[in-house]
């Protein structure tokens, strides 16, 4: 799902160790093909996005941001494609905040090779570091496609995904800048932080990713293992002097794996 606008707190001039607050993952990390059956899917790894304190900093970059999600698909028998769920990236130290998902996803083929997904997400998070300090509210869509390139196998099948993304982002916070009253910087040992910065806005994503699936379709209730690698070209606020300026964008990788559970399949498709 993955973002918007973004406020925040943070230090450090663009060198090594500074304050890093407000981790804003670029997408949900959820598949866009549906399981078409009481599915239960856990994600761990690392997710593509920002943090918000980068926003603030000379140089803007993305980052790999440690993650977890579950995600629920009720099957055909309940509400056909629905799917609910949340997940979190980052750690709390940061600001990482529990995210709810909800999303729809179908095949659009009769071989059931193309898989389209909607997802929409959400959530509020705040957190302080060192002096400096954040809030900020999010809402987040996306929308993608998961193509399968090779016949179906319990062994090995390739996947490629494309999505794209649009994240609502509401924020305020609290920083230190330097000398030059432009940049954070890491804030001082005694002392409040010495600007005040708000940030609101529309932020677009494009995400690109490749999947490696095994022991699928088996007739018992573990649904396989994907290895996926997503890569995220995204857009982030900058802020200069507590003021918000122009976007900025950011390329950002990551790596997951899922694993699913659930009803049995009762014959390969």
């Amino acid at each position: 799902m993955r973002r918007a606008g973004a406020l925040v707190t943070l230090p450090c001039l663009g060198l090594a160790a500074c304050t890093t607050l407000g981790p804003m993952p670029a997408t949900t990390g959820a598949s866009f093909a549906p399981a078409e059956r009481t599915a239960l899917e856990v994600q761990v790894g690392l997710r593509p996005g920002y943090y918000l304190s980068s926003t603030a900093e000379e140089e803007h970059s993305g980052t790999a941001l440690p993650a977890l999600a579950g995600i629920v698909e009720p099957g055909a028998e309940l509400v056909p494609g629905l799917i609910v769920g949340a997940g979190m990236a980052g750690d709390t130290n940061t600001g990482a905040s529990l995210e709810p998902l909800l999303g729809y996803r179908a095949f659009v083929d009769g071989e059931k090779r193309v898989g389209l997904g909607v997802i929409g997400s959400g959530t509020h998070a705040n957190a302080s570091n060192t002096g400096a300090s954040f809030s900020a509210t999010r809402a987040a869509l996306e929308v993608g496609t998961d193509v399968q390139w090779t016949p179906n196998s319990h062994w090995l099948e390739l996947h490629t995904t494309l999505g794209i993304g649009l994240t609502a982002l509401s924020a305020s916070g609290r920083y230190c800048v330097g000398v030059d009253g432009r940049y954070a910087v890491d804030c001082p040992s005694e002392g409040p932080a010495t600007v005040e910065a708000r940030v609101r806005g529309l932020f677009p994503v494009v995400q690109v990713g490749v999947g490696l699936d095994t022991a699928q379709h088996l007739a018992h209730y573990f649904q396989g293992v994907r290895l996926s690698g997503t890569l995220a070209l995204g857009t982030m606020p900058t802020v200069v002097g507590g003021e918000q300026r122009a976007l900025a964008s950011y390329l950002s990788g990551g790596v997951q794996l899922t694993f699913g559970f659930g009803a049995p399949e009762k014959a390969v498709r």
